[in-house]
């Protein structure tokens, strides 16, 4: 039996736990002076899935 994968546009905050199929088409890092020394970066990426 294949693995059900929903779409991004499926994702709401009544559920926790997805399973998506999904390509990355952009990623940058971005700096946050006020998140402080542990954790000054975030990962920030732009995702495509089938449905487009």
């Amino acid at each position: 039996m294949a693995p059900k994968y929903g779409n991004i546009s499926e994702i709401n905050p009544k559920k926790e736990s997805w399973s998506i199929a999904a390509r990355i088409i952009r990623i940058w890092f971005v700096q946050d002076a006020n998140r402080g020394d542990t954790h000054p970066f975030s990962l920030d990426m732009v995702l495509m899935d089938a449905s487009v």
